[in-house]
């Protein structure tokens, strides 16, 4: 671990399922998960008070799944920083970004829930009944991609690119049904259909603007502990005018995880820490070229114990 000279803290978004062990073995990472949750099912939904990965996972539940990602990512980051693990960068994947801030010290534990709450109630009012979703589409390019799209009509976007030939798309549920079945037929490596019902960073929510915007203004903002990189534009923040015109956006606006973390690696970083539970990110970095290494959270509490 000690040639690795600059690191990142990465926040992934949800989960569709839990791992097997998902403390490994750490009983700190437990405690601290488990105080989290107390915390949180005060704060905002009683109902995690009865969350358990075995009996009473909430996987069917989107909003309570978004809230359990968020707690187990905040709890990993809380010990990695208490045995002095600082990263040079923090990047939030997606709804990741919720506890990306937090780390940063940009808003309390209690608000990135309150954020995270907001912003799902905000998009479910823009989007009614209307049936959605997301799904992910590896060993096409983008333009295989977008050519399938208008030669078809669907009405779905490329809302994430992981890698030159991995690729998140959102849109109209039935649509994404039939991309996933011609993706397929034209020679797709691997498909899948995401376990969410809303078409998150597209177009489609571009109306969740005010009305979100009005909700953070309620939130205190401070300025970022660590360095903070948009998977938008790539841009670095300092300043919390520009940490909240991200969070906006981050809505309704198409991500970039492929040229994120390459300029993590042109800046010389070389270990991508993956807090949260499983392991999705750093099985996406494995299509990103470079001198590099991508480890869980869990994973490198357990070898940083067993070095003391």
């Amino acid at each position: 671990m000690t040639k690795h000279t600059q690191s990142a803290f990465i926040f992934p978004a949800f989960i569709n399922e839990y791992p097997e062990n998902p403390f490994n073995g750490s009983q700190e990472l437990q405690a601290r998960f488990q105080y989290l949750l107390t915390e949180a099912s005060l704060i905002i939904d009683h109902d995690l008070a009865d969350f358990d990965f075995i009996s009473n996972d909430f996987l069917r539940d989107e909003l309570k799944t978004q809230y359990l990602t968020y707690i187990y990512s905040c709890a990993a980051a809380d010990i990695l920083s208490e045995k002095k693990i600082i990263p040079s960068y923090s990047a939030g994947y997606s709804m990741g970004i919720y506890a990306a801030l937090v780390h940063a010290k940009v808003v309390t534990f209690g608000d990135g829930l309150l954020l995270i709450k907001n912003a799902y109630e905000t998009i479910r009012n823009i989007v009614q009944d209307k049936k959605y979703g997301m799904c992910s589409i590896i060993g096409l390019s983008r333009n295989d991609i977008t050519g399938l799209i208008t030669s078809l009509n669907l009405h779905v976007e490329i809302t994430n690119q992981n890698s030159n030939f991995a690729f998140v798309i959102s849109g109209l549920h039935c649509d994404i049904l039939t991309l996933l079945e011609v993706a397929k037929a034209e020679g797709a490596l691997h498909t899948h259909l995401l376990n969410v019902s809303l078409p998150y960073h597209s177009d489609y929510l571009k109306e969740t603007k005010p009305a979100f915007f009005d909700f953070i203004e309620t939130i205190r903002f401070a300025n970022p502990q660590t360095k903070l990189i948009s998977l938008v534009d790539q841009q670095i923040f300092s300043d919390r005018a520009d940490i909240k015109e991200e969070v906006i956006k981050n809505l309704f606006t198409p991500l970039n995880w492929f040229h994120t973390q390459s300029e993590l690696l042109r800046t010389g970083v070389n270990l991508f820490i993956e807090c949260g539970l499983g392991k999705n990110l750093a099985k996406n970095s494995k299509f990103i070229e470079g001198d590099y290494k991508f480890s869980n959270a869990c994973d490198y509490i357990k070898n940083l114990n067993c070095l003391l």
